[in-house]
């Protein structure tokens, strides 16, 4: 069926259409044609320029890949490759019992460009597909594989100058992403108390282990970036929920593994950045 969308004076609806005919074979042959459409993304250069990374979309399993969860969708997936800066040696990054519609996102290189750390949501089924984790790949292998087992949403993955750790942000025990444009939750219980998403700044060792919050509980991290040595992180926070409060952020500092000290807050700073935000 075609929907055609009517526009009236107040309201607007869709109205479904059954097309008959030349037009409807025409409609077959567009989505299927659709489909087959290759897209590239996340492209990713080595630091030592010697290597790049890229995803592509899938307009079939990956070798060896088995369905979500039994899922006949047809919805594409993407795949992972590498190769030399060139353009030669092209290899197609497999992670052992992916699922038919793995995403990638967040492809970041080790400071020397031995290692492709990405996020996946390669190993879940169709009841967790939004969960990504963290995966490592060699820069000249084909098999990834996985470091975190995580529960909840994850994004803006990097390395922690120095390659022994990955930092990335992270709201723990809630798969809702958190931006300006992303659909909210459904809102249960208490208003502004129950519900409200903490998201904090993760760590976890290169090689695999423990998944470390860092940052406050009570403050919401929306950006971050490490200093050169990797021992002191820069971030901008407010109070949760993040999405209520981002015009009242501030910029703190903090030493790994110590306290947060506030070293901008706009409602109290003299002169030209009093009362702006921070971006």
């Amino acid at each position: 069926a075609v929907f055609l969308a009517a526009g009236l004076v107040g309201h607007a609806h869709a109205v479904p259409v059954k097309a008959r005919g030349p037009l409807a074979t025409r409609i077959v042959q567009i989505m299927r044609r659709l489909r087959d459409v290759r897209r590239f993304g996340a492209v990713s250069v080595a630091p030592d320029g010697r290597s790049i990374a890229w995803t592509m979309t899938a307009t079939r399993p990956a070798h060896g890949a088995k369905p979500a969860g039994g899922s006949t969708t047809g919805n594409p997936g993407e795949i992972l490759q590498l190769a030399d800066i060139d353009g030669t040696h092209v290899r197609t990054v497999r992670i052992p019992g992916a699922v038919k519609t793995c995403h990638y996102s967040s492809l970041t290189w080790s400071p020397h460009s031995r290692i492709l750390a990405f996020l996946s949501n390669c190993n879940h089924g169709r009841k967790y597909r939004e969960q990504l984790d963290v995966y490592e790949v060699a820069a000249n292998a084909v098999r990834a594989r996985r470091i975190t087992h995580l529960r909840g949403f994850v994004h803006e993955l990097t390395w922690v100058p120095g390659g022994s750790m990955l930092s990335f942000l992270y709201v723990k025990g809630d798969l809702h992403p958190i931006a300006a444009v992303s659909a909210t939750k459904p809102q249960v219980g208490v208003i502004g108390r129950a519900g409200v998403e903490h998201q904090q700044l993760a760590v976890v060792p290169a090689t695999g282990g423990t998944v470390s919050e860092i940052t406050p509980y009570p403050v919401f991290v929306y950006e971050y970036d490490w200093s050169q040595s990797g021992n002191r992180v820069a971030y901008v926070g407010a109070p949760p929920p993040g999405r209520d409060n981002w015009w009242v952020a501030k910029l703190y500092t903090q030493t790994y593994g110590g306290p947060a000290r506030v070293v901008l807050d706009p409602s109290t700073v003299k002169g030209s950045l009093h009362g702006l935000q921070i971006a």
